[in-house]
């Protein structure tokens, strides 16, 4: 990999995580050149010296910068071992905390709405498909059905199993679409 394509791989990522732009070009230089003035950082970085204090202001706060006070003020990178991995977690907790938030409020809509469930569900992810297969399993009342090769019978035969453990009355015929292998389906028959 060259230098170039490292440079914009890096841009990428600090992008990725919330860092753009004008924090990314300023945080980089100051990893480069060590401590700067922001007048000496601006014109380094290439950000207009207007917008570098507001720059440096982010950065710090989000724990990336430190600045030794004084006339004029000096700023420093954090080392990025313990700057980006604390940051990093800050901001992965703040997504969980958002994405907890904001499920529970979709849920609430979701939820709210009359529906029928659609006799036939098309799905391109095997993930979702092999969840939503297990949800089904565990609101099962009447009776199942389900058609599954030797992999999808590996991920979903624990919580069949235990449905039709603790719930012998409902029937369920499974169709499998090669030969099984026995270690797969040998907890269904206890």
């Amino acid at each position: 990999m060259s230098s170039e394509d490292v440079r914009e791989l890096i841009y990428k990522y600090l992008e990725f995580i919330g860092i753009k732009g004008y924090e990314a070009k300023a945080y980089l230089t100051l990893l480069k050149y060590g401590e700067e003035t922001a007048p000496k950082l601006a014109a380094r970085a290439g950000i207009p010296l207007p917008r570098i204090y507001d720059v440096l202001e982010t950065l710090s706060r989000k724990g990336l910068v430190e600045v030794k006070a004084g006339r004029p003020r000096i700023y420093r990178a954090l080392p990025p071992s313990l700057a980006l991995t604390r940051y990093v977690k800050s901001y992965v907790e703040q997504v969980l905390e958002m994405n907890k938030r904001i499920v529970n409020e979709l849920e609430k809509i979701y939820s709210s709405r009359e529906s029928h469930e659609p006799y036939i569900w098309l799905s391109h992810s095997l993930e979702a498909s092999i969840e939503r297969t297990r949800e089904w399993i565990k609101k099962m009342r009447v009776d199942g059905y389900a058609s599954l090769n030797n992999n999808l019978l590996k991920e979903l035969v624990s919580v069949l199993g235990r449905k039709l453990k603790n719930n012998k009355e409902i029937p369920f015929s499974l169709t499998l679409l090669e030969k099984p292998k026995k270690n797969n389906y040998e907890e269904l028959e206890k």
